[in-house]
């Protein structure tokens, strides 16, 4: 453990080998006492397990064996967000409102009037002037076709895009939870400050 270099009072040091838990006593200048370590773990501390997966440390206590009597120390992790993940989720969300502009065009045109350019309406009017003037009907009818079509793959799109703006709901409202309980005040079980206290 003297080669352990830098040392953090706040860390916990744990030597496996030697079944070991200390923390550094960083120097007493008034009291004239040298900074040294100090074992912690004489009261039967003899293992660290690990209770959880995630990306912070949320709880660190002590669990006593029923057989042996012996304590171990538990450290529990939770999973919190990163600046990763919410850049991640903006990202998603900004595609989601550019998809659902493009429908909202596309939707406009083929739902607009008569007189519009790639609306149903309007091949449906070319159809009626068509069969009117005797003419060939095959690719006016087409047409309409297959913009009933379109109309059709937009709907699917836009249950999909409902689909995936549900879970991104889900999802922010789990870190926007996470991060209330982070940040509320000493009283609250969860919070930084009530960890610190």
């Amino acid at each position: 453990m003297q080669a352990i270099s830098p040392v953090y009072e706040t860390a916990l040091y744990y030597v496996k080998q030697n079944n070991i838990l200390a923390r550094w006593k960083a120097a007493d200048t008034e009291n004239n006492i040298p900074g040294h370590w100090v074992q912690i773990n004489k009261a039967g501390i003899v293992g660290i397990t690990s209770s959880g997966s995630g990306n912070v440390i949320s709880n660190i206590a002590t669990s006593v064996d029923p057989t042996t009597g012996e304590m171990s120390l538990v450290i529990t992790k939770a999973s919190v967000a990163t600046t990763d993940t919410l850049d991640d989720l903006q990202t998603r969300v900004t595609a989601l409102e550019t998809a659902s502009t493009a429908l909202q065009g596309n939707v406009s045109t083929l739902m607009g009037a008569a007189n519009v350019q790639g609306s149903v309406l309007n091949s449906i009017a070319a159809a009626t002037d068509a069969l009117l003037n005797g003419e060939t009907t095959y690719t006016t009818f087409k047409s309409i076709g297959d913009r009933l079509r379109a109309l059709e793959s937009l709907s699917d799109t836009v249950a999909d895009l409902g689909v995936d703006l549900t879970a991104l709901e889900t999802t922010v409202g789990g870190h926007t939870t996470t991060l209330n309980t982070l940040t509320a005040d000493d009283t609250t079980s969860g919070s930084i400050d009530y960890k610190i206290k």
